[in-house]
């Protein structure tokens, strides 16, 4: 594989976090919300202080793991805090490989992750090992160490420098971290990101042959900011995040407390009111709850940008704040990154992506007016495009994300699902499964929904429901009382699709409270999983229809 020259001097995550630590010390990383911080504020932690915490654990895994002998496995799993951060920079100056693990994942999946790489170490922050200790005990022959708190870490201690001299051309195609996700079959595969990979942050900020900034690409807005980021780091959305943004774009971090796994509505709001930032990346779903309250609009309105991915964000929600602030979504995937987005033209456009030549993508037809965006390599882009660094042996990689044209501006693309997330009924109709998904999930009873029907004749719904439901009639109303009440809103969205496609009150599924509806490491569904593990009550939905 060829070198990657970008036209300004390169330089990877590590080496730019000690230039940075060298040239502006003080400059802050991130703000952490922990403890009294609504009285206090938050808790500031400079380049310098990252730099020195990041030399500590590097001596600390040689002490404790041993000298990394040809970039040997390691697990680390903790809380959502800059300890990952820690871990990711001094995995690369010990020149380890660091896998990042979702505890929400299927954990056969997980185990299969650990055998394939061989791995035989895992570092658990405190209060995490229990969750080590029940996964491995089918794998005894990992060790687990566990890793001091983050005070131990970031305290006012001199530590020596763990020298990493390695150039550009040496260090491009070391790991950076390992990620898992999850295929077809449920279970998780691992991706080895390089350096090259994380380092394409770096390169997209400007044109070829340009010493200036782009101003016209997305995440140009992210630069001299400070961002309220909510994506755990053992995501790539998360990692890219405390490593990419920070080191490349001068984007410095406020990070919700480290306990909090999923952050609750009166959480965000207290930061909008309490915490002075730039912009925020969260899940469509709270930036709807939060614009039910006249305050928390003003408060995201007073933001220079607004960031989400893994669903749709509602067409009222973003019309509310668009002339405001700068509104979009990051795509892309765990095996390819990023897909480089420039600006829509116009801001009431915010939900239509426009993608940057250097992606190397063709829009390729489907059906029905849909576009499944395909990558091919090209030799003069190779250091913009993900996909042919982590599999370097294809020439085109189909991405399975469907897009619809912008009526007027053929440059601009609205995102319309995978091609997973379309079915065909038993009459060739097709089904858009995720566009009535998010309609349905509307209902602030209803947590999750996934509909399906391929081949059959009408389609089925599986709800999973939320946890404001859980606490109606104290969590034990029976399933057709629970039916009853989330009736309204299916019949709401059948009033707006084709007679076929119509979803029958008799195929609605209530999922079990101890099987809620799987996920992929990224949060979406995953629908052969769930298919499988419902199987038995979608067959005999289909069975009392054949004999009616």
């Amino acid at each position: 594989m060829g070198s990657v020259y970008p036209a300004f001097p390169p330089s990877n995550p590590v080496t730019k976090l000690q230039q940075l630590a060298s040239s502006c010390p003080d400059r802050v990383y991130a703000r952490l919300l922990e403890g009294d911080w609504r009285t206090n504020g938050p808790r500031e932690v400079t380049m310098r202080e990252l730099s020195t915490a990041v030399n500590r654990m590097s001596f600390w895994l040689d002490e404790e793991l041993g000298a990394s002998k040809n970039f040997d496995p390691f697990v680390y799993y903790g809380d959502a805090d800059i300890r990952y951060t820690f871990a990711i920079f001094a995995a690369i100056k010990t020149q380890r490989k660091i896998v990042l693990v979702d505890g929400a994942s299927n954990h056969d999946g997980l185990i299969h992750v650990l055998e394939d790489l061989h791995c035989t170490q895992w570092v658990a922050a405190e209060g995490t090992t229990s969750f080590a200790q029940s996964l491995l005990s089918k794998i005894p022959r990992v060790t687990i160490k566990t890793l001091p708190p983050l005070d131990y870490w970031l305290q006012d201690v001199e530590c020596p420098e763990y020298l990493y001299t390695k150039s550009w051309e040496e260090s491009l195609w070391d790991p950076v971290w390992v990620m898992q996700t999850s295929g077809s079959t449920g279970k998780p595969k691992s991706f080895i990101h390089t350096q090259a990979f994380a380092s394409m942050f770096n390169h997209t900020r400007r044109h070829d042959g340009e010493t200036m900034e782009n101003p016209e690409l997305l995440h140009a807005c992210l630069t001299g900011t400070s961002c309220l980021w909510l994506p755990r780091p053992y995501w790539l959305g998360g990692a890219i995040g405390y490593i990419c943004f920070p080191m490349y774009c001068n984007m410095s971090l406020v990070l919700p407390p480290s306990d909090t796994v999923f952050p609750t509505l009166g959480l965000i709001e207290d930061i909008l009111a309490t915490i002075n930032m730039d912009g925020a990346f969260m899940s469509p779903s709270l930036f709807r709850d939060l614009c039910l309250d006249e305050q928390n609009i003003e408060r995201l309105r007073s933001l220079k940008y607004i960031l989400y991915a893994g669903a749709p964000l509602d067409q009222w929600v973003g019309d509310l704040l668009c002339e405001h602030t700068f509104i979009s979504s990051i795509i892309g995937s765990t095996e390819i990154g990023p897909l480089w987005v420039n600006k829509p033209r116009h801001r009431k456009d915010w939900k239509y992506l426009r993608f940057d030549e250097r992606n190397g993508h063709r829009m390729e037809p489907v059906a029905d007016g849909l576009f499944e965006m395909v990558l091919h390599r090209t030799p003069e882009l190779e250091q913009y495009q993900g996909a042919f660094v982590t599999f370097p042996h294809i020439q085109s990689y189909r991405t399975s994300d469907l897009f619809e044209k912008h009526p007027v501006h053929d440059d601009q693309w609205i995102h319309r699902g995978r091609a997973d997330d379309m079915f065909k009924l038993k009459w060739m109709t097709r089904v858009k499964a995720n566009e009535i998904e998010s309609e349905i999930e509307r209902h602030e009873m209803i947590s999750r929904v996934m509909v399906g029907g391929q081949n059959r004749p009408h389609p089925f719904a599986i709800v999973e429901m939320s946890l404001k439901a859980d606490m109606k009639d104290g969590g034990s109303a029976p399933t057709e009382t629970l039916k009853e009440q989330i009736w309204a809103m299916f019949e709401r969205v059948n009033m707006t699709l084709l007679p076929e496609v119509k979803i029958p009150r008799s195929h609605i599924i209530l999922a079990d409270a101890d099987k809620p509806l799987l996920r992929l490491v990224k949060g979406t569904l995953n629908r052969p999983g769930i298919n499988a593990e419902y199987a038995d009550k979608i067959e005999q939905l289909y069975r009392k229809e054949d004999d009616e």
